[in-house]
């Protein structure tokens, strides 16, 4: 699996580092690492489900539908599974 699909592990360097000029050290910090515990992730899921904020789906946006086995229906707010 690639970085970008979701896969990657935390790692943890450390190091003693002997400067003989301080004024000579540069630290960067990639900003576009993020890092989440697994419980804290869990935690936002939980959070997420009971918030009932999920969207309906329409013609136009992506979301959550109802499933319907009717043959006789034209409802746009429901989507016909494969007895329909």
């Amino acid at each position: 699996p690639k970085l970008e699909e979701g896969s990657g592990r935390e790692q943890v360097f450390r190091m003693v580092i002997l400067l003989s000029n301080i004024s000579a050290l540069n630290i960067k910090l990639d900003q576009s690492v993020v890092m989440v515990t697994k419980a804290a992730l869990d935690q936002a899921i939980k959070e997420h489900e009971k918030s009932g904020t999920h969207q309906s789906a329409s013609t136009s946006t992506k979301g959550f539908v109802q499933l319907s086995s009717a043959t006789d229906s034209d409802s746009e707010e429901t989507a016909a599974t494969s007895k329909a």
